[in-house]
Order: C-alpha cells, then structure tokens, then sequence
C-alpha cells in the first residue's frame, strides 16, 4: 500500500490562513480580559492600555496563517502576561505608556515566570509567545518613527 493515500486527508495549509469568521470573533473576544486582570478600580485604566496593544498583537498572530490551535495558545498566554502585569504593576508605570512598561516583563530570554510555577515546557511556551510579542513591538516601535 502506498504511504501517500493519507496525505490527501490532511488539512491543507492555506485551510489555516483562512479562519472561519466564528473562530475569529470568538478568538478576539478579549474586552472583558481588564475586569478579570484589575484588583482594584484604578488597574482597570492600565489594563484597557494594555489590551488595546495585546488586541494589535492578536491581530497580527491572525494575519500569520497560524493553525487555530496556535493562535489560541498564543491568545491564552498573552492572556497570563496581562494578568501577571497587572499583579507587579508598579505606581511609576500608571502613567507611563505601556509598550516601554511591557519591556520590564519581556526580555530577550522570554516573559515571566509564570504564576503558580509550571512545567518547563509550558515555560518555554509561554516565554515562546513573549518573544512574539517582544519582536511584534519592537517591530512597531521602528515603524512608528
């Protein structure tokens, strides 16, 4: 029997360029991510700011032709680093803009530990999606000047 007869069954690749318009709005429904982040009234400002630009990230994640269970991963794990900001937020960094604030939580090495501690594997997924979301600003921040 020839091994190729199953290839054909596969999904193709472009199935995942193009998500269904179900998936993409169940993807980016994040608006309520803020009141689930914020311990108190005032984190809910800084937490909207933060969204606002893990919403851009999520936007370009979705323009990569990523398969649906990446991008969910990803959205998962840019879901923890906002809650985990919001937690070490420090008074200084309120007012400050949030790109610069993201850079104290993401370094060339990934994002934080997360919270409670994992598996190392799950670490280095979420660290994964931070150097994602590292090079997605850094990559904006040249374009914008």
């Amino acid at each position: 029997m020839d091994s190729r007869v199953n290839r054909s069954a596969k999904t193709p690749r472009s199935a995942a360029k193009n998500p269904s318009s179900t998936f993409t709005s169940d993807y980016l429904d994040v608006d309520h991510w803020p009141y689930g982040w914020s311990h108190e009234r005032r984190d809910l400002l800084v937490a909207e700011r933060i969204l606002s630009i893990f919403k851009a990230f999520l936007f370009y994640l979705l323009d990569q032709g990523l398969s649906q269970k990446t991008l969910l991963l990803h959205r998962e794990h840019v879901r923890a680093l906002g809650e985990e900001v919001i937690r070490r937020l420090k008074p200084q960094w309120r007012r400050q803009n949030m790109a610069p604030v993201l850079f104290v939580f993401i370094d060339e090495d990934g994002g934080p530990v997360i919270y409670p501690p994992t598996s190392s594997s799950k670490q280095h997924s979420f660290d994964s999606t931070c150097l994602k979301l590292r090079q997605f600003l850094l990559d904006s921040n040249r374009t914008s000047k």
